[in-house]
């Protein structure tokens, strides 16, 4: 429950660079003189959009000349059709590397009325230093060119274009790009043109559908040109194979294979001087090892773990490693960084290592790929030892096994750095025999289906899900763990509790990683609505792998988790003699199989299930089958168990249909949910009655909705949503008249008042988004009533876990209390010192402000 509260409290901006000491890496100028500049007449032009959307593309247009400072001319003409496509069209955004790129900013324009009038001159130019891959460990040093534009309307057609100069030496980078030739929205005019010197050639993979180019020559300058008309849109299929490619594209390079590519990085992976002391030490001390698998995976263990994982991806850092000494002193580096310290460990130890590019991701997809250094994102490391091969990657931290067991990198194609290397070569694929999870539940049912039955749980990890595991059991406490467990399974056992802590045992040599825990349940049957005492169990580790995909009308392949491989079994003994019914299922399919087995004998049940994905994708034309094999292994993974009044029966249930959460709902939990209402309909009209308001704002004071007040804007549209969840959460768990009564009296009272507040706080949020799109006065008002009830909320749920933890004997930790009430008394002073919140909202009931709103923020279209 904190999560959503502690990111509305705390979300913070990106850091905006209102200056730099360097001059800024954009600036406005006239189109260069080689750039041939599409007609106007396509901008004009009143034709009925291509079709229905937010928006309409009259112009794309890519132009691009290859030089010592190439430079990439882009141009987008968008026809606003409705209010969306305003807010998104009135933000441009473009990215800059200001160490090797220029902006060329030429204009940003608005046909309307028979006329062009100029936005550029009148717009908010912001430079933001955004890192969108800081959480991943990535500085990239890229800049976002921000511009906000005034007065976009519907119907308006925008037009803007700007060039980007970028200076790269040509043996550290060389030129190479690809070209998207159909989106999501309709466009009716492409082009794509290309200018190259007559003795530099680019090599073409021409993917694009828009036919065949024209290429003419002039003086020293060759020119590659596609043009199309009335390119429909193309819808985006979810869950796609990260190789599949689903929009049409043209890649250009001047790299004509992969052994050029070779050539290309040979060079960048040389170390140019002999190991410092400390490179030496760490040699010294990982050839005391006793053979060379030991002194393998000592360096890399020692790669993987001591060197943090960092990447300055800025200029040409983000594609040349660091010199292995500067790694070691520093003791952080990023992919490239961490496989070249590894290979020079290796070299010196005289085992044979190269370093070797591939794609995090895409897979076999880099076989489509035009050869470039753009085809990868990732270095790994391929390693020779007694006559096989290795390959393994020193990113991963906490990897556990033996070098002849450990689990090797799987990214398909890769390039291996060597002067022998001529083309790709593919890495043996995992094929995920074995189980990487397996869980073992036991419910000991031999008191009586009436009394508390005990419950445990014992998960082992294998392979890269023990690495998983490793790594985060860094990041969390075992009562954290312990509580995310517990909290997972009253979801299906409203009278659980533990009974002990979780307890975990850690193999790294085995890799095998075990997690034991300890429940008890209270009157684990419940009456149906047929009034009989049932009891379900689910196979999650199944159900989680066999749900119906979002999206089953397809027309691209289906992505399937692969290698994926996990075995559970549920134990029951039962008390008495029981009538066990079901028989073993096993559902064959190209993708994945299934088998399961029921076995009951002297009162113990055993339910048996195994999974195992044998594919990476579905493709469309076997996704029928695939679809009715999926229902058919995820119906078998639930078991419920009928008590009769003498003798009991069970039966397989081909779905176990949770109650609505209205169904049968406590009194108590309806009253609270109305005074709730009504609490927040009466605040909303005090509010609105107050006289009190801020004072008037300095001259000259900020205006609108920018700045800080962007985060204000994101929290308020957050808050309605968050609250009506937290409303269905509520009603979910401790909705029923059943699961209400089982509460403890203080824990009813509690609920039921931090139920009363989420439903203040729903209403409260819903006039406070009213009041700030309008720009009212009552809005600062209104925030700070909602900011107070958010903080009395969390306030009154840290007291709810605190009093749940110390029933159930496990300590509650909550550490975002603080880092909430501070939060929220920061937004209350800024709300009541801020300039532009006393400049912005100073509008009165019934008058429309609708024309100041300030539209969302938009990435410049693809």
């Amino acid at each position: 429950m904190k999560t959503a509260e502690v990111f509305l409290a705390c979300i913070l901006p990106a850091v905006s660079l209102g200056a730099f000491a360097a001059p800024p890496p954009y600036r406005v100028a006239p189109a260069p003189a080689w750039v041939m500049r599409a007609p106007d007449s396509l901008v004009t032009d009143h034709s009925k959009q291509l079709e229905a959307g937010e928006s309409d593309f009259p112009i794309v247009d890519h132009q691009v000349r290859v030089a010592a400072a190439t430079a990439h001319y882009e141009r987008y003409v968008e026809r606003v059709l409705n209010q969306e496509g305003v807010e998104s069209a009135a933000q441009v955004s473009i990215e800059i590397d200001p160490e090797r790129e220029q902006v060329l900013l030429h204009q940003i324009r608005v046909y309307r009325g028979g006329r062009f009038i100029d936005k550029l001159e009148s717009s908010r130019r912001t430079l933001l230093n955004r890192e969108s891959e800081l959480e991943d460990g990535l500085i990239n040093g890229r800049v976002t060119l921000h511009v906000l534009l005034k007065d976009i309307r519907v119907g308006d057609v925008l037009d803007y274009s700007y060039t980007t100069e970028r200076t790269d030496p040509v043996a550290e980078r060389g030129y190479y790009e690809a070209f998207s030739t159909q989106w999501a929205a309709a466009v009716r005019y492409f082009r794509l043109r290309v200018l190259r010197p007559n003795d530099r050639v680019l090599h073409i993979l021409d993917h694009g559908s828009v036919g065949t180019p024209s290429t003419t020559t002039r003086d020293s300058w060759t020119e590659t040109r596609w043009e199309a008309h009335d390119l429909p849109t193309l819808s985006n299929d979810s869950a796609r194979p990260a190789w599949h490619f689903r929009y049409p594209r043209i890649e250009i390079s001047e790299f004509g294979s992969w052994a050029a590519v070779r050539d290309w990085a040979l060079p960048m992976y040389v170390v140019t001087a002999p190991p410092d002391a400390e490179l030496a030490s760490l040699i010294t001390e990982v050839r005391k090892e006793p053979d060379e698998a030991s002194r393998i995976l000592h360096a890399l263990r020692f790669v993987q773990d001591d060197i943090r994982y960092t990447g300055i991806e800025v200029g040409a850092g983000a594609w040349r490693p660091s010199q292995p000494a500067a790694v070691l002193e520093r003791r952080y580096g990023d992919c490239k960084d961490k496989a070249l310290l590894l290979v020079t460990v290796l070299r010196a130890l005289g085992v044979q290592a190269r370093p070797a590019l591939v794609h995090s991701s895409m897979g076999r997809g880099v076989m489509e790929r035009q050869p470039s250094p753009g085809a990868f994102d990732h270095v790994i490391t391929k390693v020779r030892s007694q006559g096989r091969d290795y390959w393994l990657d020193a990113t991963v931290s906490g990897q556990g096994g033996r070098l002849d067991s450990l689990v090797q990198a799987d990214f398909g194609p890769a390039l291996v750095i060597a002067p022998e290397t001529t083309d790709l070569e593919q890495m043996p694929p995992r094929t995920g025999v074995k189980p990487t999870r397996d869980v073992v539940e036991t419910f000991d049912f031999r008191k009586g289906t009436t009394k508390t039955a005990r419950f445990t749980v014992r998960t082992s990890y294998r392979d890269e899900d023990a690495d998983d595991m490793r790594v985060r059991m860094r990041s969390q406490t075992v009562a954290q763990l312990g509580q995310d467990y517990l909290d997972y399974y009253r979801k299906s056992y409203s009278g659980i509790r533990s009974t002990k802590p979780v307890k975990f045992t850690d193999d790294r040599e085995g890799n095998l990683f075990t997690l034991e825990e300890s429940y008890e349940i209270d009157d684990p049957f419940e009456k149906d609505d047929d009034g009989e005492r049932t009891f379900s169990f689910e196979a999650y580790l199944i159900t989680e792998q066999t749900r119906t995909p979002d999206q089953t009308v397809r027309t691209s392949p289906l992505a399937r988790s692969f290698p994926k491989h996990v075995h559970h079994e549920i134990v029951a003994y039962l008390p008495g003699d029981w009538n066990i019914d079901g028989d073993g299922v096993s559902v064959s399919d190209p993708a994945f199989e299934y088998h399961s087995k029921v076995r009951y004998t002297g009162g113990k049940l055993q339910l048996d299930y195994d999974l195992r994905n044998t594919r990476d994708h579905v493709p469309v034309a076997g996704l029928k089958r695939f679809l009715a094999k999926l229902d058919k292994a995820h119906d078998d993974a639930f078991y419920t168990l009928t008590d009769a009044d003498v003798t009991a029966t069970s039966a397989r249930s081909a779905v176990v249909e949770k109650p609505a959460p209205f169904n049968g709902a406590s009194i108590e939990m309806l009253v609270t949910l109305g005074m709730g209402l009504a609490f927040g309909l009466l605040a909303v009209f005090e509010i609105r009655r107050m006289q009190w308001r801020l004072p008037d704002a300095r001259p000259g004071a900020p205006v609108g909705i920018a700045g800080w007040l962007i985060l204000p804007l994101i929290g308020v549209c957050l808050s309605p949503i968050v609250s009506i969840y937290y409303v269905w959460k509520f009603f979910g768990e401790i909705g029923s008249a059943v699961a209400f009564a089982k509460l403890a009296q203080n824990l009813q009272y509690l609920l039921m008042l931090e139920f009363l507040l989420i439903c203040v706080r729903l209403v409260l949020s819903g006039y406070c988004v009213w009041a700030f799109f309008r720009q009212d006065r009552k809005f600062p008002h209104t925030f700070i009533a909602m900011s107070i009830v958010m903080m009395a909320t969390v306030l009154v749920d840290a007291i709810v876990l605190q009093y749940a933890a110390a029933r159930d004997g496990i300590p509650a930790g909550d550490q975002n209390l603080v880092v909430v009430l501070a939060a929220g008394a920061l937004w209350i002073a800024y709300m009541l010192i801020s300039q532009r919140v006393r400049a912005t909202f100073v509008g009165d009931d019934g008058e429309d402000y609708r024309s100041r709103r300030v539209p969302r923020e938009l990435v410049v279209p693809p």
